[in-house]
């Protein structure tokens, strides 16, 4: 069996980085850095990274059908559209 190397895309400097979710549509990786409040986004196909700030600590993140991303801060749930950045 060939082993497969590791290697390292982006060091995107999380404080803590969680809730890696795959969007198999889009071929989007979204991750968020929990402490920071970031969501980030990664394209493995053109390499492509993205980062917006959100207000608040952030969890965890849900993909909605419609392209927006459910989002849970520290003190409320809200739906985040990555294509306008808010």
């Amino acid at each position: 069996m060939a082993q497969r190397a590791v290697v390292l895309v982006w060091d995107s400097g999380c404080g803590t980085g969680e809730s890696p979710t795959w969007d198999g549509d889009a071929g989007h990786l979204y991750f968020t850095d929990i402490p920071n409040g970031r969501l980030h986004r990664f394209v493995p196909a053109t390499g492509e990274r993205q980062v917006w700030q959100l207000p608040e600590v952030l969890g965890s993140l849900a993909l909605c059908r419609s392209g927006r991303i459910l989002v849970s801060q520290k003190q409320k749930v809200m739906v985040f559209d990555p294509d306008k950045g808010d």
